[in-house]
Order: structure tokens, then C-alpha cells, then sequence
């Protein structure tokens, strides 16, 4: 199966300051395809975070981003926030930020962070019995070892 599940198309993030316009992107391209890995690599500072952002609309508000984010064949750019939100995020594309050491907080455990996550997807809510064999299954499939007892940590 060869479905474009996202085109980024010609995107441009300009990012508006008060005295200056300062380029964020400019006309980067690429789709990702059911099924299919993608990396994006470059130097620091080249705008690989800006363009996975903007595929989420998660950008300051004096943000103008130009172009075409097409996900499931919806243009992101068009649609309200509220509409990314509730359609797109987490449910369709997700983003795993780059700086380890902010992605979990220690004071918390595994567990009860992954819980947190899935509070946006209704779909994935049932009862506690149900969250916890979701949270140990995807913690197994990423081959966490004894991921029974990582969910306590």
C-alpha cells in the first residue's frame, strides 16, 4: 500500500518578530507514506523541528506559515486549531520531541504519564484493567524489557 498519509508541499515558516521577519523554512518538501519510515536530518538550526511542528500547527501565534500540509488528504493549514486538535493530533500524527531529558518527568511514574497520554484518546479509555494492558502492550512492542514493572517506575 503505497497511501500518502502526509504531503508537505512548497512549506514556508516565517516567524514574525516586531522589528524583523526571521526565515524558518523555506520551501521544504516531503510525504510520508502508510507503512514507511521517514527521518529528516540536516545541519542545527536547518529547520527540521519547524517543519515537523508546523505538521501539528504547533507554532508561536505571530507565526505565517505558507504552503500545503496535507494529512489524509485534509489541508491542515485551512482547518482551525480546535479541528488539528481534536482530528489530527495524537491521533493521526504524533511528534517525539528531541531533547530526552524533557520527554518524562521523574516525578511520575511510566505508567501514570503513559495514562495521561491516552487521555485524549477517548478511544483508547476504558476501564483501568483495559489502560494497563493498552500501556504494557505498547511498552512491549517497543521492546522494553519487564514493561509490567516499568509502568511502577
Amino acid at each position: 500500500m503505497n497511501e500518502k498519509i502526509l504531503e508537505v508541499e512548497n512549506l514556508k515558516v516565517n516567524f514574525i518578530l516586531p522589528d524583523s521577519i526571521v526565515y524558518g523554512v523555506r520551501d521544504a518538501s516531503f510525504d510520508l507514506k502508510r507503512n514507511e519510515i521517514l527521518g529528516i536530518v540536516g545541519e542545527s538550526g536547518s529547520g527540521k523541528s519547524v517543519s515537523c511542528l508546523s505538521t501539528l500547527r504547533l507554532h508561536p501565534k505571530k507565526t505565517k506559515i505558507e504552503g500545503k500540509i496535507i494529512v489524509d488528504g485534509e489541508d491542515v493549514l485551512k482547518k482551525e486549531i480546535a479541528w488539528v486538535r481534536k482530528n489530527i493530533r495524537g491521533k493521526k500524527i504524533s511528534m517525539v520531541f528531541q531533547d530526552p531529558t524533557v520527554a518524562l518527568n521523574p516525578i511520575y511514574s511510566i505508567g501514570w504519564q503513559m495514562k495521561e497520554a491516552l487521555m485524549f484518546r477517548k478511544d483508547k479509555i476504558g476501564d483501568s484493567k483495559k489502560e494497563k494492558d493498552y500501556i504494557i502492550s505498547i511498552l512491549d512492542e517497543l521492546k522494553v524489557t519487564d514493561p509490567g514493572q516499568v509502568i511502577n517506575k
